[in-house]
């Protein structure tokens, strides 16, 4: 990590399990990221909408944004 690095948000979605999903698959590349909200998500399930985030260092984004277009998700910011 570099001291310049920062967290950063790459997909957010409704269903914790589809975050869980993403972040599985980078991290089966090497990407270290989390799944913010996981918790809250599964407490408040269906009476509050919170989602659940996937984020990472920003020095790792471009590789996951890779992986994620590879792989048929959307990439933040890329034309469709």
């Amino acid at each position: 990590m570099t001291t310049m690095d920062r967290v950063v948000e790459i997909a957010n979605f409704r269903q914790v399990y589809e975050a869980e999903i993403l972040a599985s698959l980078l991290r089966s590349e090497g990407i270290d990221c989390y799944v913010r909200n996981e918790v809250s998500s599964r407490v408040f399930g269906g009476y509050i909408d919170i989602g659940a985030r996937v984020e990472l260092l920003e020095s790792n984004a471009p590789r996951a944004f890779e992986i994620m277009r590879d792989s048929g998700y959307p990439v933040p910011g890329s034309e469709e």
